[in-house]
């Protein structure tokens, strides 16, 4: 429970095509949600791991009305076999009144990553974010309403090598 809670909310005036806000003040405001994650790794094949989460928050005045700018409900599921794909749901269906609607979007991840044995380990990765180069906004960004989205593929490589593990204090 938060008293006198301050939150933008946009209203319906365009300046230049782009939404324009304005500060508001909830007396009582209620923010409550929940964390939940599985992650199930047979002792069979030890190189699996299942993993999803979940994450909602819900934020209402003290007349149960949503409030703005929240974070969209996530489902996030990921598949480990030495290389990673990672997928995500999203829902959004609780939004205020001059708040748009978000659409719903899945990425598609893959990595593979792995450790060179030497004096000091190398550790090498490789992968891609977004394979399919889907277009989609989060839900919180400013850049929807400038019609910017979110960035398509990538791919990556990175190779990490510690100089020197250790920190010299005087």
């Amino acid at each position: 429970v938060i008293q006198h809670y301050i939150y933008l909310e946009s209203n319906d005036t365009k300046i230049d095509g782009y939404p324009t806000y304005n500060y508001n003040q909830a007396n009582f405001a209620q923010l409550y949600g929940t964390d939940l994650s599985v992650h199930y790794h047979p002792h069979q094949a030890h190189w699996i791991h299942l993993e999803s989460t979940f994450s909602t928050v819900f934020a209402e005045d003290d007349d149960k009305n949503a409030l703005p700018l929240i974070p969209q409900t996530r489902i996030n599921t990921q598949v480990r076999l030495n290389t990673g794909f990672e997928g995500k749901f999203t829902l959004q269906d609780r939004i205020t009144e001059f708040e748009t609607v978000t659409d719903d979007y899945h990425l598609l991840s893959a990595a593979l990553e792995f450790e060179l044995a030497t004096k000091r380990p190398i550790n090498i990765a490789i992968g891609a974010k977004n394979i399919l180069n889907v277009n989609y906004y989060n839900h919180l960004s400013a850049l929807k309403y400038l019609d910017i989205p979110n960035p398509g593929r990538s791919i990556y490589c990175s190779i990490k090598y510690a100089f020197n593990s250790t920190i010299k204090t005087k």
